[in-house]
């Protein structure tokens, strides 16, 4: 039988001419966005790349331009219903605010631009230890900062001078920078630290300052009038003193706080508990009589 059979019902379509924001990246917010956050939309099955714009104004007039490619796409099923999203990291632009917005590219055509929106990367590198104003530093301590993603290394300054004019500078790809010689005791530091990504370096910083210890009558233990072991400890440790009339201990952070303290120490073995406290490095000061003495505590 040769025959040919009439046409099915008709039906229309419509396929999707622009693309969206995921919902997630809504909740995300576009304030303190790091190089290495992503962008997310809502995916389209069958593009072959995204096309991303950044731009100083919203007329887009010299955007930075480029591509997620497929890769970029992932489909989610949650409980039976598919969720398609696409997602690419933002690290080929600098810090400060911009414009953006996406649009995908299939083989035969070119969807419409999302809406235009934008965003603000972090300006600048979160300071941690020493604190700001901090006093009684411990000369062997670390310098720490929060971490940006996406930075490829931070550059760390510190100085005995604010306005920086002898500055010790190191590139640092990690979030803290321990100096191999120990700090000048009794003295003023600032510092400061900018991250620098594979695009950018940031141009805002915060400076902070502290002191290292201070005070009439610091010394180190050379006379052998008190010993401290095991040091390193693990939370428990002696504290022998010789020939004293009077003596108390204090344990301080890093931060300067003084997280333990012990009056009316006696000559002869004194045990020490700090298990409550966290691993670290620990300044010591131990008043002896009319001196003040100083250690620093490892606790592993």
């Amino acid at each position: 039988m040769n025959d040919t059979s009439s046409w099915s019902t008709p039906f229309s379509f419509f396929t999707n001419d622009s693309v969206a924001f995921h919902s997630t990246w809504t909740i995300l917010g576009d304030t303190a966005i790091h190089p290495l956050d992503t962008i997310i939309i809502k995916g389209i099955m069958g593009t072959n790349k995204y096309e991303v714009n950044f731009a100083n104004d919203a007329a887009f007039t010299s955007p930075r331009i480029f591509y997620w490619d497929s890769s970029a796409l992932i489909v989610n099923n949650n409980s039976g219903n598919l969720d398609t999203i696409a997602r690419g990291a933002i690290d080929t632009i600098p810090f400060g605010t911009f414009y953006y917005r996406v649009r995908l590219l299939t083989d035969n055509d070119t969807s419409k631009w999302t809406a235009v929106r934008t965003l603000t990367t972090v300006k600048k590198v979160i300071l941690k230890t020493p604190a700001d104003d901090a006093t009684a530093v411990d000369p062997a301590t670390s310098f720490t900062w929060e971490a940006i993603r996406g930075a490829a290394y931070y550059i760390l300054e510190y100085d005995t001078v604010p306005a920086f004019t002898n500055v010790t500078k190191v590139n640092v790809t990690g979030t803290s920078y321990t100096p191999a010689a120990q700090l000048e005791t009794q003295t003023n530091y600032y510092w400061r630290v900018r991250c620098v990504t594979n695009s950018d370096t940031t141009d805002l910083y915060d400076e902070y300052h502290f002191k290292t210890y201070w005070g009439v009558g610091v010394e180190e233990n050379t006379v052998g009038t008190w010993s401290v072991y095991p040091n390193p400890t693990n939370g428990v440790f002696q504290l022998n003193i010789e020939s004293a009339t009077s003596a108390r201990v204090e344990i301080l952070n890093l931060l300067g706080d003084v997280v333990y303290s012990q009056n009316n120490l006696s000559n002869g073995s004194n045990t020490i508990y700090i298990e409550n406290l966290n691993d670290g490095i620990y300044m010591m000061r131990l008043y002896i009589d009319s001196k003040l003495y100083t250690s620093r505590i490892v606790k592993k």
